[in-house]
């Protein structure tokens, strides 16, 4: 099942999580058919890929210069982060 994934997540007393890179970069979440439908349904994976995105901008913020100016989760969920660059 986990056959050429990237990451393999270790999740103690369930099945464990696969991510494999498809040909655009973006990665794939390999679950059970079983942990889809029980444990890991798309909102979860939607918020773990909110989560992803978010961590990913705030490693990247500094490299490219830009201090957080503000930063507020929505009524809709919707992490907005305002970000500057003096220059």
């Amino acid at each position: 099942m986990y056959y050429n994934c990237t990451t393999i997540s270790k999740i103690s007393n369930f099945n464990d999580i696969g991510f494999k890179q498809q040909k655009d970069g973006q990665f794939e979440a390999i679950i059970s058919s079983y942990d889809r439908a029980y444990r890991y349904s798309q909102k979860w994976l939607d918020e773990l890929t909110q989560r992803y995105g978010y961590h990913a901008l705030m490693a990247t913020i500094p490299e490219q210069g830009f201090a957080i100016e503000a930063e507020e989760i929505l009524a809709d969920g919707t992490i907005r982060v305002v970000v500057a660059k003096w220059v």
